[in-house]
């Protein structure tokens, strides 16, 4: 999956809530975020 970080808003997310769930999960695995309790499992909690 290609990303590009841009400020403007996305108006390609899915519609669908379970697609849209599916694709920040797949966002929030790739890049990991010590803010996201799915990425504590390697970084542990960050507060």
């Amino acid at each position: 999956m290609k990303v590009d970080v841009a400020s403007a808003f996305y108006f390609n997310v899915p519609t669908e809530r379970i697609l849209r769930e599916h694709l920040e999960l797949e966002l929030i695995e790739k890049w990991r975020s010590p803010f996201n309790r799915e990425s504590w499992k390697w970084w542990g909690q960050p507060f």
